[in-house]
This record gives C-alpha cells, sequence and structure tokens, in this order.
C-alpha cells in the first residue's frame, strides 16, 4: 500500500488503443502455451537439447525466465526483435537472438488472437504517448540515479506540460556532474578518487572464504550486542555458510536474508 501522492508508471495509460494490455500473468501463460507446442528442432540455437520432460512447469519455468530477459530490453525500449537487429550487426550469437525474435512473434500471434496488447509495446507506448490523471499537475523523482531508458522518455514527454523534478542526494557543488535526470556523467566520476578514510586499517585483505569470515567475526565479537549492532555485507554468496558458521561458534545470532524480498518476511 501506498501514499497516493505515489504514482508507479504502471498507472500510466495512453487512452489511444481500445485493445486490453495483456497482464503480466496472462502474458506469461501465453509463452508458457507457444513453448509447449513450439518445434524445438526449428529453435536449436535457443533449444540445443531437449528438455529431459516436455512438462507444463519446464515450459511455465522457461517461459519466465525468457520473459525477464524481454522486460530488461523493454527499459532500454527494446524487444527481442529489436535487439536482434542491433546484436545480430555485431555479430553477438545473432542466431540466437534471430531465434528470440521468432519465438516472441509467435507468442505475440497469442496475445492478437486474444484480442489483446503485447504488455511490452503497452509500456512503449505509454512511455511516448502516455497520459497522466487531471489531478497529476507535477512529478518528482527521487533516488533513481540509473534511470532506464524507457522512463527517461516517459519524462521527457510529460515535462512538456507539467513541471518535472528530478531529486538528486548530492551537495549542489556536485550538479555539474549530473545529466538532466539525475544520472551520474560517467566523464566525470571515472577518473574521481574516492575517499576512504585510513585505508591501510579500513581495508583488510583475506585470501580464503574462511579466512574472510573470521576477519569479520573479529571486528563484531567485542560489540555489547552484534545481532543488533552490525550488518555484514557479502558480495559473494558463498561466503554465507562459513561466515554463519563462524558467528554461530562465537554465539552470535544472525540472520540472512538470502535475497528474498521484505514483503515476504514476518
Amino acid at each position: 500500500t501506498t501514499p497516493d501522492f505515489l504514482f508507479s508508471p504502471e498507472r500510466l495509460s495512453t487512452d489511444k488503443n481500445p485493445f486490453p494490455v495483456a497482464s503480466p500473468e496472462i502474458t506469461l501463460w501465453l509463452w508458457t502455451a507457444t513453448l509447449l507446442k513450439l518445434p524445438l528442432d526449428d529453435f536449436r540455437k535457443v533449444f540445443p537439447v531437449d528438455p529431459v520432460e516436455r512438462s507444463l512447469r519446464w515450459a511455465c519455468e522457461t517461459a519466465g525466465e525468457l520473459l525477464a530477459v524481454k522486460r530488461l530490453l523493454v527499459e532500454s525500449r527494446l524487444d527481442f526483435e529489436s535487439a536482434s537487429g542491433i546484436l545480430g550487426a555485431a555479430e553477438i550469437e545473432p542466431g540466437r537472438w534471430e531465434e528470440l525474435a521468432r519465438l516472441e512473434a509467435l507468442a505475440a500471434q497469442e496475445t492478437t488472437a486474444l484480442g489483446m496488447r503485447e504488455e511490452s509495446d503497452a509500456q512503449m507506448e505509454a512511455a511516448d504517448l502516455g497520459t497522466l490523471p487531471p489531478e497529476i499537475t507535477s512529478v518528482v523523482v527521487c533516488g533513481v540515479p540509473d534511470l532506464r531508458l524507457i522512463a527517461a522518455t516517459a519524462l521527457e514527454q510529460h515535462a512538456q506540460s507539467i513541471p518535472v523534478t528530478i531529486l538528486v542526494e548530492a551537495p549542489e557543488v556536485e550538479k555539474a556532474a549530473f545529466d538532466e535526470l539525475g544520472r551520474p556523467l560517467p566523464e566525470t566520476w571515472m577518473d574521481r578518487e574516492i575517499p576512504i578514510q585510513d585505508p591501510e586499517n579500513s581495508i583488510l585483505s583475506a585470501s580464503s572464504s574462511d579466512d574472510q569470515a573470521a576477519m569479520a567475526v573479529d571486528l563484531v565479537k567485542n560489540l555489547d550486542d552484534p545481532a543488533r549492532q552490525a550488518a555484514i555485507g557479502i558480495p559473494d554468496p558463498a561466503l554465507s555458510i562459513p561466515l554463519s558458521a563462524a558467528l554461530k561458534s562465537h554465539d552470535i545470532g544472525a540472520y540472512d536474508p538470502a535475497g528474498n524480498a521484505i514483503t515476504g518476511e514476518g
């Protein structure tokens, strides 16, 4: 639940197309159905070998993986077909991307047969032509340093009719280091020296996962309540097991979120 002044891109509407948009759930099932009847021999760049069992579960999981890639492409205003042209010209697995584009077209036919629009088409159309409800008189973007192209397109379109403000968490003197959409300018930041206080003593090196775990425990074990006072970030999930064991050996309680969404926690 979010307050009324928070507005997600999914609420944008074009009001120019009479056909409903296929929901993510419908899209997933349409791709699943497409995969179940797909002639795999014609798509050997994508499916070099047959699945052990061509089941509903396999099709659903595979469809989910393919759609996750497609949604990343849509953030850059691409789909499999347009990406195929770009990556094919660069000789980056052209055959594989061509097959993905064909698979995408088959799924799109299933969507059209239901009298619906592709979710990705609607998102890109909304970025170009989307309208905001009349009660929205300004747009404020907070804490988005890596604004995607599709969102940038939408903001530029809305900025023609209402004020758009980008909030950047940085001192005013750093304003020139960001573009008009709040994104850091690479040419400004690439050669910046990152100020690290006392790096000789604050950056410690360890040669193995066990050594890293032991070092982390040494840093927190003398705290009054380590479980409440310290958070340990790990760049590699493989460190989780030795770190948990090292903490347990010192009777230090720990919680590993393991990438789970906070909404799923009690």
